[in-house]
């Protein structure tokens, strides 16, 4: 992804992982978690869609959030740049439907809500995306 068409690094910043999929938000009440999956549903029959990158820098955090609709319009864009102590926690989701299909989510808890990120990879390398995450943003920390 070109990220200087959505947000400029400054001097001697460089990515150092980057994690992109759909987005879906969470939150810690059973009734509108029920309205979000059924939101979901909704959406994903009518052709709307958000797709979130999380790009960790050795500065800091950027989140990019692109919305669809009708399966190719673009809806918007919109991107914030997070100061690590922003972030409360990182971690991962798998989560079996049917007994068969595995999805696995990538999580990223702020104070505005916890974010998932349908993670397209295998186990090993969504562990080495989170350990990545955290190991940057520790050292980012600590400095």
């Amino acid at each position: 992804m070109n990220l200087s068409k959505y947000m400029n690094l400054t001097e001697g910043e460089e990515s150092v992982q980057e994690v992109e999929g759909d987005a879906y938000n969470s939150d810690s009440n059973p009734i509108a978690r029920m309205i979000g999956t059924i939101i979901r549903i909704i959406s994903i029959i009518l052709g709307f869609r958000k797709k979130t990158h999380i790009i960790v820098t050795n500065k800091r955090v950027i989140r990019i959030d692109f919305e669809k609709i009708l399966w190719v319009i673009n809806k918007g864009v919109s991107a914030i740049s997070m100061t690590p102590r922003s972030i409360n926690n990182v971690g991962y989701s798998n989560i079996r439907t049917f007994l068969i299909f595995k999805t696995r989510y990538f999580m990223m808890g702020t104070s505005g809500g916890d974010t998932f990120i349908k993670f397209q990879g295998n186990d090993k390398s969504l562990f080495e995306a989170v350990d990545n995450v955290n190991n940057t943003l520790e050292k980012i920390i600590t400095k």
